[in-house]
């Protein structure tokens, strides 16, 4: 909503606080003009992170004392495939960037990376242990 126009500038706009979680360089809470898409939140939160997943980006509408989830997929939107629209945020919304597969597959190397580790450490003290006897 613009307030005022002054020789074609933007005087006042009314702003409206948004929250974003998950895989973006810079998550929280956002003041951003009315009419702000999910598009412009995530690049004002410094853009996604090399493990998001923009094909499965919810938005939780707060609308009264309810809320619905709206999934939407931001990938094929940037690509021009599809005719999705990018949804206009309103206030209190909340908008979750997930991780990709590519996230939950290097960590699940990490933890197995990480329990070797621990399994060759207590294989090698248990057989320091035998030549001590």
């Amino acid at each position: 909503m613009i307030i005022m126009l002054v020789s074609g500038t933007v005087v006042g706009q009314l702003n409206i606080e948004v929250h974003i979680w998950g895989e973006v360089k810079q998550p929280g809470a956002y003041m951003v003009p009315e009419g702000t898409n999910v598009v412009q939140l995530i690049s004002r939160a410094g853009g996604p992170t090399q493990f998001a997943d923009l094909s499965r980006v919810e938005v939780t509408h707060v609308v009264g004392d309810s809320n619905w989830v709206e999934c939407v997929d931001i990938a094929s939107y940037l690509k021009g495939k599809g005719d999705n629209m990018v949804p206009v945020l309103g206030k209190g919304d909340v908008v979750v960037v997930p991780t990709n597969a590519w996230y939950r597959w290097r960590r699940a190397l990490e933890v197995t990376r990480d329990l070797a580790i621990i399994i060759n450490a207590m294989y090698w003290l248990t057989m320091i242990g035998k030549m001590l006897e």
